[in-house]
């Protein structure tokens, strides 16, 4: 038997309950139809009779001249009187299955509104639906996160500080941008007495001055005015009346400067770059600086302890060798690509080949060449040091083969730049775990595993291996095979008459064909009672985008699941998931009806027996 004719008959030819007559049929009308039962394309197709006893026996034709000018069957044409067909021009057809579609994310959506209005810390979120396309026929879901989420209004709720024009906290008596819960100040109703009291609310001993004006317009025109007709009876805040509304423009920001009272103690700043070496080989000193001014102390503050100068050792090498310098003449100790320095002045690529970089870094005690090139790394370094070697040329990868001149007729465009492999042991380290697998039953309880390389980096020259486990399992897909459950808006079993999700086999159900029966059907096959109510829709948003759509069509003759046809290939989405409430039912113990009348005696005489 060819079971893809059987796979398309029953989709097509038995939901629908008749056959199709031949009449006008075409390819393209094949393609329609084909692509209207969730299929990719018509493999082939004819007229005739292929099941005798269904197509004659229990079929009546439906369907005639179909006709169709796309693929799509929406666009097709057809009718239903079939008064001149015979079953001998039943359409027969086989379709190719679609191929499995993965899932891709919508856009994000814009970001929602923020959780607090004006400070204290909020939270916004946005969302992406795994629908750009939905995966289909198997397809993968989509990979990572729906739902996005980040901080806002994160001020410092009734917070006064003055800012400079990158927004940073001022510790000094210079003039900044007043701020207020991150908002800036409208100047309306202001006077010395506000001016001070604000000073005093920020720690501060009084106000050195104040206006209005823009100070950092860039800063300014980015923030919100969250302040206005601010008014004080005296230098305590608690006697300040103020506004949330305003009618101000930037140009009435209020800018302030506020004499310091507190003691300030001093801090250090970061140090400074280092000083050139005081020896180029053969080991040296270089010095850097920092200063007391991360703050400056006032008001008797404690001055910075520990030293200002701190003292290094550098270019600890051989002057009689080769070495590789990083871009600030740091030696490279790594595979990381540095300037060819021999007796500390440049080397030329003169006649310098593959052989010669190999021969260089054996003799530098790396492993071998990575790369070289010639050019500038550092124009500031190169041009301060002499070029000592030219036209080396080698052999083979070792340094007894080579020749070489001190003599050039080079510029340090012409400096080697080479990058030298680490023969030194490196251990091995894990990479990220990888995605977990698709797991390996759909129903039932199967297994998926992640994995992790330890290639981050490879172990090397005698590195140790990476300690751990390279492949992590868990359980999956747990539920039973051909399993209905309800759960609530969380994944949670719902074992009351409340509504909940319907799944089946950890997936939902979409609704087409669903009526009464089919509820009822259902209940019943999850030891229910019967069905209260049910509909469609996406009151579970969060948990149905996450799941796949396992069954559709669920057409129910009677209230028993026996009853029951379904598919498992679908044309649905999310927003047609059945939701359902069932009864559970209360226990009912059995009980003793009326006796009947008494049968018979089993004899006329001699003593029998009857029986009620």
């Amino acid at each position: 038997m060819d079971t893809r004719h059987l796979t398309s008959w029953k989709e097509y030819c038995c939901s629908k309950g008749g056959t199709v007559c031949g009449d006008g049929f075409t390819t393209l009308a094949a393609n329609a139809v084909c692509r209207h039962m969730g299929h990719h394309a018509v493999i082939s197709w004819r007229q005739g009779i292929l099941y005798r006893d269904v197509q004659i026996g229990s079929q009546v034709i439906k369907l005639d001249e179909v006709e169709c000018n796309t693929n799509d069957w929406l666009q097709c044409t057809s009718v239903r009187n079939t008064s001149h067909c015979t079953h001998e021009h039943d359409v027969l057809i086989a379709c190719e299955l679609a191929l499995p579609r993965n899932g891709g994310y919508t856009e994000w959506t814009p970001w929602s509104i923020c959780s607090v209005q004006y400070c204290g810390g909020g939270v916004q979120d946005r969302s992406r639906n795994c629908t750009n396309p939905t995966p289909r026929y198997g397809g993968h879901d989509c990979y990572g996160n729906e739902t996005d989420t980040r901080q806002c209004n994160n001020d410092i709720c009734g917070y006064f500080e003055t800012v400079d024009g990158n927004g940073t906290k001022l510790y000094s008596e210079e003039e900044g941008v007043l701020l207020y819960e991150g908002g800036t100040v409208c100047i309306d109703a202001w006077d010395n007495t506000t001016a001070n009291a604000i000073c005093r609310e920020m720690g501060h001993h009084e106000m050195i001055s104040y206006r209005a004006g823009l100070l950092y317009e860039d800063l300014q025109l980015q923030r919100e005015i969250k302040l206005d007709d601010v008014h004080c009876k005296t230098r305590d805040w608690k006697t300040c009346t103020s506004e949330r509304n305003h009618d101000c423009t930037h140009d009435q920001d209020v800018i302030i400067a506020c004499e310091l009272a507190i003691p300030w103690d001093g801090g250090w700043s970061y140090y400074g770059k280092w000083t050139r070496c005081s020896a180029t080989c053969g080991g040296g000193n270089r010095t850097r600086e920092r200063t007391c001014t991360n703050p400056i102390p006032r008001y008797g503050g404690a001055n910075c302890e520990g030293n200002s100068t701190q003292i290094g050792e550098c270019n600890t090498f051989n002057c009689k060798e080769f070495r590789l310098a990083g871009e600030f003449g740091d030696t490279v100790t790594d595979d990381q690509e540095g300037i060819l320095l021999y007796e500390e002045g440049t080397v030329c690529d003169d006649q310098f080949t593959n052989h010669s970089a190999n021969a260089i870094c054996k003799e530098m005690g790396f492993e071998r060449q990575l790369s070289w090139r010639s050019g500038i790394l550092n124009q500031e370094l190169q041009y301060s040091k002499k070029i000592t070697l030219d036209d080396v040329s080698c052999k083979s990868n070792v340094w007894s083969s080579c020749n070489s001149s001190k003599q050039h007729n080079c510029d340090h465009t012409e400096d080697v730049l080479l990058a030298c492999e680490s023969a030194t042991p490196r251990a091995g380290g894990w990479t990220e775990y990888g995605k977990w697998s698709r797991c390996s039953a759909e129903c039932g309880g199967g297994n998926q595993s992640e994995i992790r390389t330890c290639t981050n980096p490879t172990p090397r020259y005698g590195g140790a291996d990476c300690v751990g486990e390279a492949v992590k399992t868990r359980a999956c897909n747990t539920f039973g095979c051909n399993e209905f459950t309800l759960v609530d808006a969380i994944g949670n079993k719902i074992e009351d008459d409340r509504e909940g999700l319907l799944l089946f086999e950890g997936g939902t159900v979409c609704n087409d064909k669903w009526t009464n029966n089919s509820a009822n059907a259902v209940c019943r096959k999850m030891g229910r009672h019967a069905a209260i109510s049910y509909r469609n829709g996406t009151v579970f948003k969060d948990l149905q985008i996450k799941l796949k759509i396992k069954l559709d069509n669920v057409d129910c003759s009677g209230k028993s699941w026996y009853t029951c046809n379904s598919t498992r290939l679908h044309n649905c989405d999310h927003s047609e998931d059945i939701f359902l409430a069932c009864q559970t039912g209360t226990t009912i113990d059995g009980g003793w009806s009326s006796y009947g009348n008494w049968s018979k005696c089993s004899a006329t005489c001699g003593e029998g027996q009857n029986q009620k």
